[in-house]
C-alpha cells in the first residue's frame, strides 16, 4: 500500500519522540496502531461489501442468460412437439387412393411395399429342477 522503508520509519519515529516526548509516546503509539488497525478493517469491509456485489451481479447476469437459453430450448421443443403432431396427423389420415380407410403406412405393407415387421424372438426359460 504505502512504500515505506526502514529510514522512513527511523525518522517518523525520531520526530515522533521529539515532539511527544518519551513518557507519551506509548500511549500515542498504541492510539495511531488502533486507528491504523480500525482503518484496515474498514478497508477490508467495504472490499469485501462491493466483492459480494460484484458476485451478486455476476450471479444474476448468468441467471439472465440461463433464462433466456432456456426460453429459447422451451420455444424449440414447442415447435418439435408441433411438427411431430403434425406428422403424426398426417400419417393417421385416410389414403385418398386406395380408397380405403387404412393409413399411409398400413397401405404400404398391404401393397408389400414395406418390409413386415419381426416378432420378437420368444426366450426359452430352463425349468430343470423346478416340479411342475
Amino acid at each position: 500500500m504505502f512504500d515505506i522503508g526502514f529510514w522512513e520509519v527511523t525518522l517518523i519515529a525520531v520526530v515522533g519522540l521529539l515532539v511527544v516526548g518519551p513518557e507519551r509516546l506509548p500511549l500515542v503509539l498504541g492510539t495511531v496502531g488502533r486507528w491504523l488497525g480500525r482503518g484496515r478493517a474498514y478497508v477490508s469491509n467495504v472490499r469485501r461489501d462491493i466483492e459480494r456485489e460484484v458476485r451478486r451481479v455476476e450471479a444474476e447476469a448468468r441467471s439472465q442468460v440461463d433464462l433466456a437459453e432456456l426460453g429459447q430450448a422451451a420455444k424449440q421443443a414447442g415447435a418439435e412437439v408441433v411438427a411431430a403432431k403434425d406428422a403424426l396427423e398426417n400419417n393417421l389420415q385416410p389414403d385418398s387412393q386406395s380408397g380405403g380407410s387404412e393409413t399411409p403406412a398400413v397401405a404400404k405393407q398391404l401393397s408389400g411395399e414395406s418390409q413386415p415387421i419381426e416378432q420378437p424372438a420368444r426366450m426359452k426359460v430352463a425349468t430343470e429342477g423346478v416340479e411342475q
